[in-house]
């Protein structure tokens, strides 16, 4: 996930409990964000010596040395060789951020893929047992620039150590770091929330001023592309029931395609941006449902008109709410969910979708070439609301709906199959053609 939409603070929250207790709640939330950028790398950049010139706090080693030129001081390590450092974690530590620069001199690789320059870490429970896998750290071979280095890693549940060393695992070489920091860059969520607003979004996320607007004589369409409020729905939950407010709402664009295990795209083009209660209470799985909410007021000229939600591609199955009731559903590939009557001219609505990606079929027939063909299971692989989406008005006229055209060369005819909405039975509508 992209790091600058991630840390946050909420403000206390407002319970119906006794006054001593909200006050120790409050309390209780200003001290566990007053984590947030505590540094947790010991005699950060360096700044203490001790008579030796070695950096004070920092185990002895007999091939490193703590050098300064113009850009400041850094540690030099000769040959193989590590320094190897110990910190205390809190549980209310959530995410660590990693910054520092590095480089390498003639380092060539060990024995193992693993065996590079580099800056290992690995955390550990009170039993002293890894938890959480081997972090992704930053290791180079060969000889290279300074290279600025910076990474977020999520702290393990359990972790109450972290374990990590600045190193030469190569055969030989020199390694080098600066400027060295480790910093809480997110505290662990106390209790579920709505995400708020992505920092650095300009604007109002909800409001339809500004809205791309197709107008004509007889129609207007309003495009809702843009961050709407996200949840998926967790294997633990049915879905029947519209998440209430507070319940753990993050963002997510429409446009956009669902993650995939990571929860996150490379590159930041389809980031889900999740309450920290769900990222720290929910394995990073695949899910085939979400919900979708946003707030809309309808403009008051629209009144006496059909009002539909235009999909232009739906995967797979959409069921709108309006105010949380019921409201209509549309399946794949998308086109015109009629809402009116729901979403009332002049009013703000609050408008919920909740999304459903599964294949219409348990197989699809794969063809690997004319003699070979074979059932394989069948999977949706861009799931969501995948493209635009449009509030849409028009008059309420008679009008011809899921028109068909069928045509035939051998006996040269053209056909038309359509249905009619509005008509009373035994009326009709008058086409004109021409050439």
């Amino acid at each position: 996930m992209n790091n600058k939409f991630k840390n946050s603070t909420r403000p206390c929250v407002t319970m119906k409990i006794k006054t001593g207790l909200l006050a120790f709640f409050c309390l209780s939330v200003a001290s566990v964000h007053a984590h947030l950028g505590t540094e947790l790398m010991p005699n950060a950049g360096f700044k203490n010596l001790d008579k030796d010139g070695w950096a004070v706090g920092w185990p002895k080693a007999k091939n490193a040395q703590i050098k300064e030129n113009d850009e400041g001081r850094y540690l030099q390590i000769n040959g193989s060789g590590n320094i190897g450092h110990k910190v205390l974690i809190k549980p209310e530590y959530g995410r660590l951020q990693l910054s520092m620069k590095m480089k390498v001199v003639d380092v060539v690789l060990g024995e193992e893929s693993w065996a590079t320059g580099r800056l290992t870490m690995s955390f550990h429970d009170a039993s002293g047992k890894m938890v959480g896998g081997w972090p992704n750290v930053f290791g180079f071979t060969g000889t290279t620039e300074w290279m600025d280095c910076e990474r977020e890693y999520a702290v393990p549940k359990g972790a109450t150590s972290l374990r990590f060393s600045t190193a030469n695992l190569g055969k030989s070489g020199d390694v080098f770091f600066r400027n060295l920091s480790l910093k809480v860059s997110r505290v662990r969520a106390m209790a579920p929330s709505d995400l708020p607003v992505p920092v650095g979004y300009v604007g109002d996320p909800e409001s339809l001023e500004g809205a791309y607007t197709l107008k004509t004589g007889e129609r207007e369409k309003v495009c809702l592309n843009g961050l709407w409020r996200f949840r998926p729905v967790f294997e633990e939950e049915k879905g029947e029931a519209v998440p209430a407010k507070g319940d753990s709402w993050g963002w997510f664009k429409i446009p956009g395609i669902w993650p995939e295990g990571k929860w996150e795209f490379d590159g930041g083009v389809q980031n889900v941006w999740f309450d920290p209660w769900v990222e720290e209470n929910h394995e990073p799985k695949p899910f085939d449902q979400a919900w979708y909410k946003r707030t809309l007021t309808i403009p008051a000229d629209w009144k006496d008109r059909r009002i539909v939600l235009e999909f232009t591609m739906l995967q797979t199955y959409a069921q709108a709410y309006v105010d949380g009731k019921p409201a209509g559903s549309l399946w794949f590939p998308g086109g015109e969910l009629d809402l009116t009557g729901h979403l009332m001219p002049g009013k703000t609505h609050e408008l919920v979708l909740k999304v459903t990606a599964r294949p219409i079929s348990k197989s699809k027939l794969v063809f690997m070439a004319p003699d070979r063909a074979f059932k394989d299971k069948a999977y949706v692989k861009f799931k969501g609301i995948t493209g635009d989406l449009y509030l849409s008005s028009m008059p309420k006229a008679k009008r011809l709906v899921d028109l068909q055209v069928i045509t035939s060369v051998d006996k040269g005819t053209i056909a038309f199959a359509a249905e009619t909405d509005g008509l009373k039975r035994g009326g009709g509508i008058c086409l004109e053609g021409g050439c």
